[in-house]
């Protein structure tokens, strides 16, 4: 009578550790999707974040063109984005003023039509960086000296320091 409860208990204990075993392994297969979503959850926000960045430098009203106080949509004057790039580069504290509104990103306006110089607006690197995102929208460069309408395009390079990424 003995070995028979034995041989229960051993064919019960045999269960139990089939079922923990198959448990660690759910365990392990659920934890690992959650982290790829988690991963791709953090990717589509940071790629959100480059296109309120893009938003954002679109509807500065330091840059907008204006006619008979109509605002056109994708428009950038010349010559206030010339100034604002003057101020930027020659203040620091103009610099550091704008760093809450574009952060660590390059900011870069390319003429396409006809062709020109491009004009950097704003560049803060991070000397490491794990990611970058680049967003590129085209706009109308106005000349209002000239009179002269420009096709471009505006190319924002967001970036993602190596201390930022270590954290996730």
């Amino acid at each position: 009578m003995n070995t028979r409860a034995q041989l229960k208990m051993f064919e019960t204990i045999g269960v139990l550790i089939v079922f923990f075993i198959l448990l660690a392994i759910g365990m392990s297969v659920y934890f690992f999707l959650q982290k790829t979503s988690y991963a791709k959850d953090i990717e589509h926000a940071r790629q959100l974040e480059a296109l309120a960045l893009m938003q954002k430098m679109l509807y500065l009203p330091e840059l907008d063109c204006n006619f008979l106080q109509t605002t056109q949509d994708n428009c950038i004057e010349k010559l206030k984005l010339e100034a604002l790039r003057d101020l930027l580069q020659r203040d620091a504290n103009a610099k550091q003023d704008y760093y809450p509104t574009f952060g660590r990103s390059a900011i870069k306006i390319v003429p396409v039509y006809p062709t020109g110089n491009d004009i950097t607006l704003y560049q803060n690197t991070p000397q490491k960086y794990k990611q970058m995102f680049k967003t590129h929208t085209p706009i109308i460069l106005k000349d209002t000296v000239n009179n002269i309408n420009t096709f471009a395009y505006i190319e924002i390079t967001s970036y993602i320091p190596e201390e930022y990424a270590r954290e996730e």
